[in-house]
């Protein structure tokens, strides 16, 4: 074996070794990378073998020959002319994602996806995948329709199916970019076995839709570098990618390439090259721009030296983002050691090459997104926003590589397989595993984000795991002390004592400006002090980032009526109402607005959908008694507060309508 090879050979059992120290000494700050420990005691001893496998590999004399015709024949029938054996990968590689498929949806924000999408016809549209929510809305009106149980079997299928169309791609890539069989089987598996590949044992999120989408699309642009009548569907896969998932726009300077290459004349191709120059550096201005104007973009991106109040410490070129970095790595790429090594020992540097520029363009978005974007400010279950990262740079190292024409020898190969299949199959077990993903997802939690411990508690109360539940919550607010504070300060608010909640709520609004329950709830008191113009203010700067919050367009809504803006408080109780249907208080609120602007046709409307509900709604009786009034119909006024006198003992607001309604029922006026 050559100097390079065995150094090759020692990345991987350096990498093992990083594993190994890892997880039996657990250092929860390398979350990538620390699998085994929240495995059984069986691991360690598959951690053993592997130990000895790959030492074997390194020192062992080997039947190469034999080993490289094995090869040989793998790569005939992968790579031949016939299509069954890829579609038998794919089948096999389907079932598997079926019968090991995820059974605790922590990581990620697939809760928040089977509670948005499993709560009947309203939903949250978001704008960044378009194309995944119909697809989503689609599955489940044919399964039956929009339930937690359709929405998880519609993500489950999705996840699977889009785990089939990567690895069909994922074939053909590799295929284009590489010629011998074991620079073939290095990239084929470098992609199978990959902490990505989570993402279609039945993952509930967006991103497996987007991988699928992505695959399509490179597959479609390496074709179309030397068939440049094929640079259409590229373009049109890249626009469905996009609608899939916003996050693939970085792709757009591959595709941008591509157009200028594809230029027949030399004179106009260099001025589609000034052009593609122009258009980068508008692009950067424009990314500045949003950046310093738009807090709503702000906040999707990383400060570069001086972090946000939610983590000062946690910049771009911080330690801990650093950190974050190489755990991301780790988790997606286990061999990412090795194949930045294979690079540097074997592969070209220079790009001069159309397929090699056009991967560097396509990496160069997808490496900024990933050391910009703010998703890892969060906690560690952010890695699958992140994980596409890699697919384009990963491509051009084996490229790279394979333009040097330099051989991988069977050994090296078969090393790489079992050290980074070992690693991530350990992380599949893990992320598979019902009591190993609480646990493993226990140590993500941190100060920088409460969402994740609400999302870890609600699992609990999901599992009616009551003490567990009181556990959380009572150290999420140990953790997060500002929110004691909030508490307090709506304490003071319910108890009529404004002044003293406004001491506690402004300060905290000031400390993280951030933060959409600070600014409300400081909305709400200046709002009650009849500051109408700062409340607003407020109001509108917490839904900059909480577009999607019902309840917050509802405080909004009651505002503009206090103001007497009856107009602008339907439009905003109208979105409320279609994102909440289910919540009467939003319902009962837009019919007041209707009454407000004498459309009382309208205002029964609602009070009749509250009625379709519960037929006894002390709400529906509460907007006849004021419609009634309004037109001087005192009687139906009368009839409907009784009922909401019998029906309506439990709202908060019921001592304060008998005070206010009580002559009806003693026959005055």
């Amino acid at each position: 074996m050559s100097l390079k090879h065995m150094l090759l050979s020692l990345s991987l059992g350096f990498t093992l070794m990083l594993l190994g120290v890892f997880s039996f000494y657990p250092a929860e700050a390398m979350w990538g990378f620390n699998h085994l420990h929240f495995l059984s005691g069986t691991a360690a001893v598959f951690f053993g073998l592997v130990v000895l496998l790959w030492g074997y590999f390194t020192i062992a004399p080997l039947p190469d020959k034999r080993l490289e015709a094995v090869l040989s024949g793998i790569d005939r029938r992968l790579w031949g002319t016939a299509v069954w054996p890829r579609l038998l990968l794919v089948a096999v590689a389907a079932a598997l994602f079926y019968i090991f498929r995820v059974k605790v949806h922590l990581l990620g924000d697939s809760y928040t996806c089977l509670a948005v999408f499993g709560q009947g016809e309203a939903y949250i549209h978001k704008f960044a995948e378009p194309g995944s929510i119909y697809l989503v809305r689609l599955i489940q009106s044919a399964l039956g329709g929009y339930t937690r149980d359709t929405t998880l079997w519609t993500f489950q299928i999705l996840s699977i199916a889009s785990g089939a169309v990567f690895i069909y791609n994922a074939v053909s890539i590799i295929g284009r970019l590489c010629r011998t069989a074991p620079l073939r089987l290095l990239g084929l598996f470098s992609l199978l076995l990959s902490g990505a590949v989570l993402l279609f044992f039945g993952y509930v999120e967006f991103y497996p839709i987007a991988w699928a989408a992505s695959a399509v699309f490179i597959n479609l642009s390496l074709a179309s570098v030397h068939k440049p009548r094929l640079l259409w569907l590229a373009a049109a896969a890249f626009v469905v990618a996009g609608l899939m998932h916003l996050q693939t726009i970085y792709f757009l300077p591959g595709l941008a390439y591509l157009v200028v290459h594809s230029v027949k004349w030399p004179s106009v191709r260099k001025a589609g090259y000034a052009l593609f120059g122009l258009g980068a550096a508008a692009g950067i201005a424009l990314f500045v721009w949003l950046y310093r104007t738009r807090v709503e973009f702000e906040i999707l991106i990383l400060p570069p030296l001086s972090g946000r109040p939610i983590a000062p410490d946690y910049t771009v070129f911080s330690a801990l983002h650093l950190l974050d970095l190489a755990n991301i790595t780790l988790l997606v790429l286990p061999g990412a050691l090795f194949l930045f090594l294979l690079w540097i020992l074997c592969g070209r540097k220079d790009f001069r090459d159309p397929i090699a520029l056009l991967l560097l363009f396509l990496s160069l978005g997808s490496l900024a997104f990933l050391c910009l974007f703010g998703a890892a400010i969060t906690m560690g279950r952010d890695w699958d926003v992140m994980s596409l990262s890699f697919f384009a740079p990963l491509l051009l190292a084996l490229y790279q590589v394979e333009r040097r024409g330099r051989s991988l020898p069977v050994r090296v190969l078969f090393n790489y397989i079992v050290v980074v299949g070992f690693a991530t199959l350990s992380f599949l077990a893990v992320a598979t595993g019902t009591e190993s993903t609480e646990k493993r997802y226990y140590t993500l939690l941190n100060e920088r984000s409460r969402n994740g411990w609400i999302i870890y508690a609600n699992h609990f109360l999901l599992k009616r795991d009551l003490d567990r539940y009181k556990e959380l919550v009572q150290e999420s607010m140990d953790r997060f002390p500002d929110y004691q504070q909030l508490q307090k300060a709506y304490q003071y608010l319910e108890n009529g004592e404004y002044a003293r909640a406004m001491e506690l709520a402004r300060p905290l609004a000031e400390k993280d400006p951030y933060q959409a329950d600070f600014l409300s709830l400081v909305g709400n008191l200046y709002g009650k002090l009849g500051q109408y113009d700062k409340a607003e203010e407020y109001y509108l700067r917490a839904l900059k980032f909480r577009p999607y919050l019902s309840t917050l367009m509802n405080e909004l809504g009651q505002l503009y009526m206090d103001e007497g803006k009856h107009h602008e408080a339907t439009q905003i109780l109208r979105e409320a109402h279609s994102l909440s249907p289910d919540k009467t208080f939003i319902t009962e609120s837009l019919a007041l607005s209707f009454i407000y602007q004498q459309q009382f046709d309208s205002a029964l409307a609602y009070a009749d959908t509250l009625f379709a509900a519960d037929r006894h709604s002390p709400g529906a009786h509460l907007i006849n008694v004021t419609v009634a009034l309004n037109l001087d119909d005192r009687q139906t006024a009368r009839q409907h507060l009784k009922e909401y006198m019998k029906y309506g003992r439990d709202r908060s607001d019921y001592e304060r309508i008998k005070e206010f309604y009580g002559y009806l029922l003693e026959g005055n006026d």
